[in-house]
């Protein structure tokens, strides 16, 4: 048999992959393994967090609609995103405040409905004080996407000013196709 021989720094990169091979007990390690583990599924999610489920993780915005102030609506106060996740075919509400140097109360609604029959499910949480260009979501809903299954969804948010109602919105209906 042939015996390898093997330069000094060929044998120190060998000595430094076992090192490592034998103190991580032969786990890859890779950038690309940061998603948090999905936490619900199906009907499961309704009502729960999208950020605490990871569901979040590589979500879309599939509609958006602006909040002005009410009556006059001449300044922007808020934009609403309906957010969707494909991981876990939930939908959401996200509101960002877009009213300079001012804080905001939101309230956040997502709903989701049966077209053949109108039922609507909705969840909302009320959120305080929200600052300039921050956020607040609703909890999700799951919503299946297939041409068959009648169901769509939508966001809606409100926001004040301390006591006075300021504003509103929805997004259009979404069918998740």
């Amino acid at each position: 048999m042939k015996k390898l021989k093997l330069s000094r720094s060929h044998k120190l990169f060998l000595i430094s992959a076992i090192v490592v091979f034998s103190v991580f007990g032969g786990t890859v390690i890779s950038p690309f393994t940061t998603a948090l583990a999905v936490t619900c599924s199906g009907y499961g999610c309704d009502n729960t967090s999208p950020v605490t489920t990871g569901c979040s993780s590589g979500a879309v915005t599939k509609k958006t609609a602006n909040i002005y102030d009410a009556p006059n609506y001449t300044f922007l106060l808020a934009k609403v995103e309906l957010r969707y996740s494909s991981t876990c075919k939930t939908i959401w509400s996200r509101i960002t405040n877009l009213a300079a140097q001012e804080s905001l109360d939101m309230w956040t609604s997502t709903q989701r409905r049966y077209s053949p029959n109108g039922t609507t499910t909705t969840v909302s949480d009320l959120d305080y004080n929200v600052s300039y260009q921050g956020s607040a979501y609703s909890p999700q809903l799951y919503l299946p996407a297939s041409d068959s299954d009648g169901l769509s969804g939508r966001a809606g948010d409100y926001v004040s000013n301390g006591t006075v109602y300021a504003g509103g919105a929805y997004t259009a209906y979404w069918g998740g196709i």
